[in-house]
């Protein structure tokens, strides 16, 4: 998840560790903020934790990042309407598995764009999943901003 202000972007390190995991190209000032922590860990105790990254450089790089739920597109969200678009979301997935399945080895070598596609898609869809467990109580963690009830 990130949220995005006016002066600085948050970005919670299990979105930083799926870059890294899944070598998606990101510029190497984003690690910055991380690589000062010592040792560098990602894990249970901490994915949930917000990076903050206030440079207008790493603003605009996160700020563009669709397939990272935005906190400020779903804190007014009805539970209906964010189980509408975990629906909807849920289809498109079926749908491009669907596709996928249906590739050879060498087109997926050839068009590897659908599983990206999926990839990315099934991390949007997580990043409700883990919305809903903040809004129940199963996450616990502090959204940057935001007054504590």
């Amino acid at each position: 998840m990130k949220v995005v202000t006016e002066k600085a972007v948050y970005v919670q390190k299990k979105d930083i560790e799926f870059f890294i995991k899944h070598n998606i190209d990101m510029p190497a000032f984003i690690l910055g903020p991380l690589l000062a922590e010592s040792p560098l860990k990602i894990d249970d105790s901490n994915k949930f934790d917000f990076v903050e990254y206030t440079d207008d450089l790493s603003m605009e790089f996160f700020k563009k990042m669709d397939w990272i739920l935005d906190y400020n597109d779903v804190k007014d969200s009805s539970p209906s309407e964010i189980t509408e678009e975990m629906i909807n979301l849920v289809l498109q997935l079926d749908q491009l598995g669907k596709k996928i399945q249906k590739m050879t080895e060498e087109d997926k070598q050839i068009r590897p764009s659908e599983m990206e596609e999926y990839i990315l898609l099934d991390h949007y869809y997580n990043g409700f999943l883990d919305f809903i467990g903040y809004l129940n109580g199963i996450h616990n963690f502090e959204i940057p901003g935001k007054p504590q009830l």
